[in-house]
């Protein structure tokens, strides 16, 4: 007889405030309802508040401090990523913002499902 295994989704989010905090949070509580193994990887992990309040509800938080904008600093964040992708060996990664989308895509690098969900579009308010 094969066991099933609960299926895992490896949520990576840069920022963590506002809609995108609630659009994470509304996944992550469905998702936990569903049995599925819920992990989010967000700047400063469960120390911070959505960290905190995902762990709160089941989810497994991991740190993933990662600057808001692009720059020199993607280079460390997307090593981190690529460990922290091989540690957790999700089925689905789901990348919320364009930063979390620029640097998951480079550290999966095809090698596991990816959802990319730019949410707003912030830059456009820009200038």
């Amino acid at each position: 007889m094969r066991l099933l295994l609960r299926p895992r989704v490896l949520h990576l989010t840069q920022p963590v405030d506002g809609g995108v905090a609630r659009v994470v949070t509304d996944l992550v509580r469905a998702q936990l309802a569903d049995g599925f193994g819920v992990t989010v990887a967000c700047p400063d992990g469960a120390d911070g508040p959505l960290g905190g309040y995902l762990r709160a509800l089941g989810a497994d938080v991991r740190p993933w401090n990662a600057a808001r904008a692009p720059g020199w600093s993607l280079l460390g964040e997307v090593r981190r990523l690529t460990r922290l992708v091989d540690d957790v060996r999700p089925d689905l990664v789901h990348a919320h913002s364009a930063k979390a989308g620029l640097a998951g895509r480079l550290a999966v690098r095809g090698r596991i499902p990816t959802v990319f969900q730019p949410h707003a579009w912030s830059f456009e308010a820009v200038g």
